[in-house]
């Protein structure tokens, strides 16, 4: 939970599961509710951790640990390369979520750059043909 009075949308993970990529006890991969391209994940602690000077060793390892193994799956489907970034230090520094989160953003030589369709408010999920589950269950096999 955070500090404030209301609780902590990724500390609520119940109410993520049908996003949710992959788990362990330390950390776990969520598609966001609203993904800037087709391969944005975020990486987030289980633990409350506010920002990344807060996460622990064992997080950090772990967080290096799957996005290295996801970007090892991706390059066969056609990945060209990765985007990492993570917003420290509330809203002011656009982190929406008092909650650690890594974005990753895996690169398609089609999609453009995901920081331009941030600044311009563009998702994928606008397009009549997007379908939630079928997106994760796609990004949920480069996991296994």
């Amino acid at each position: 939970m955070n500090s404030s009075t209301s609780p902590c949308v990724f500390c609520s993970i119940a109410t993520l599961e049908d996003r949710i990529v992959y788990s362990d006890a330390l950390l776990y991969v969520l598609v966001p509710s609203h993904p800037v391209t087709s391969g944005h994940l975020l990486v987030i602690p289980v633990a409350h951790r506010y920002t990344f000077i807060d996460i622990n060793l064992d997080e950090l390892r772990q967080m290096q640990t799957i996005i290295a193994h996801v970007l090892a799956r991706s390059k066969n489907q056609g990945v060209i390369g990765y985007n990492l970034l993570s917003n420290n230090g509330g809203a002011l520094v656009d982190q929406h979520v008092a909650h650690f989160h890594q974005h990753c953003f895996l690169r398609d030589r089609n999609e453009g750059s995901p920081f331009e369709k941030l600044q311009n408010g563009h998702n994928i999920t606008s397009s009549s043909s997007f379908n939630m589950t079928e997106h994760c269950q796609t990004l949920k096999r480069r996991f296994n």
